[in-house]
C-alpha cells in the first residue's frame, strides 16, 4: 500500500510541476499539448497525476519551459531555468519557439534560412539563392 501511495504522490508531483510550467507560459492545456503533439487530455492526465508523460514529452515540456528534466521528475536539484527569451520582442519568442517545435531536419533548415537571410540583409526584398 505504502509503495502505491508512494507513486501517485510522485506522478501528482510531476504533473504540478508541467502545470507550473504551462502556467509560466501562460498555455492552456490545448495550447501545450499542440506544442508539444500530445492531445489536451494527455496534459490534462500528467497534470492531474493519471498517467506519467514519456520521456520523448519531458524532453518536450522541458524544452518548451525552459527547465530541467530533473526538475519536472524531483523539483529539489534543480530549479527552473531562467527563460531564455525574457526581454525579447513577442516575435522573437515566436521565432524561438517554432524552432524549438520543429524536428532536427527543420530545425536545420530554419537556421539556414536565418543564415541566408542576415547575410543579405542589405538586399532588401532579393530572396537568397
Amino acid at each position: 500500500m505504502w509503495c502505491y501511495l508512494a507513486r501517485m504522490n510522485r506522478k501528482k508531483a510531476i504533473g504540478n510541476k508541467i502545470r507550473q510550467v504551462r502556467s509560466k507560459l501562460g498555455m492552456t492545456q490545448l495550447e501545450m499539448a499542440k506544442a508539444i503533439r500530445h492531445s489536451k487530455q494527455s496534459v490534462s492526465g500528467y497534470e492531474i497525476g493519471d498517467t506519467y508523460p514519456s520521456i520523448d514529452s519531458l524532453i518536450q515540456i522541458s524544452r518548451l519551459g525552459g527547465v530541467s528534466i530533473d526538475w519536472l521528475l524531483t523539483g529539489e536539484t534543480n530549479v527552473p531555468h531562467e527563460q531564455p527569451t525574457e526581454g525579447l520582442t513577442h516575435e522573437e519568442q515566436r521565432l524561438i519557439e517554432a524552432y524549438r517545435n520543429a524536428g532536427r531536419m527543420n530545425q536545420v533548415a530554419l537556421l539556414r534560412i536565418a543564415e541566408a537571410v542576415t547575410k543579405n540583409k542589405g538586399e532588401a526584398g532579393k530572396c537568397p539563392t
